[in-house]
């Protein structure tokens, strides 16, 4: 999948994981593909190529689900295609980061006295944005620290 483009906008870099329904790769998205200074990281998520008619549901309701929330900890859906073998991806914000996990286990190396409060902040914020999911009717039934 590297260095493929899509939508003759998003240069896909790198693969950064996969999941159960598909494989999200590093792009960069280019507002004048004339011009790379005007450019930007994404995330893309394309389907599994093997993936049956119900992970394909499942898919699509992951891009309307995200595509409806709105919250600075939630990541956007900003575009969305079918590749020419007829698997569908979508494109979201690229947040550079630490996953909850790795944070997690960063928290041994941590002074006691400040895993409380830095514990505390990521359930706070993993609280606002699932509420801000239920206020638009999603319900988020797989959350794991990656």
């Amino acid at each position: 999948m590297d260095n493929i483009v899509l939508n003759e906008r998003y240069r896909v870099e790198r693969k950064l994981g996969a999941g159960g329904l598909g494989e999200v790769y590093l792009a960069q998205h280019y507002f004048d593909p004339g011009r790379s200074s005007l450019a930007r990281p994404v995330a893309v998520k394309i389907l599994h190529a093997n993936a049956n008619e119900y992970a394909r549901e499942r898919f699509e309701h992951e891009k309307e689900a995200l595509s409806r929330i709105r919250h600075p900890y939630v990541v956007g859906v900003l575009d969305a295609g079918v590749l020419a073998d007829g698997r569908p991806w979508f494109v979201m914000e690229y947040v550079e980061g630490l996953t909850l996990r790795e944070g997690m286990m960063r928290l041994k190396q941590v002074e006691p006295e400040a895993r409380f409060g830095l514990a505390g902040r990521w359930v706070r914020q993993l609280g606002q944005a699932l509420s801000a999911a239920h206020a638009v009717g999603v319900i988020h039934r797989d959350l794991k620290p990656e």
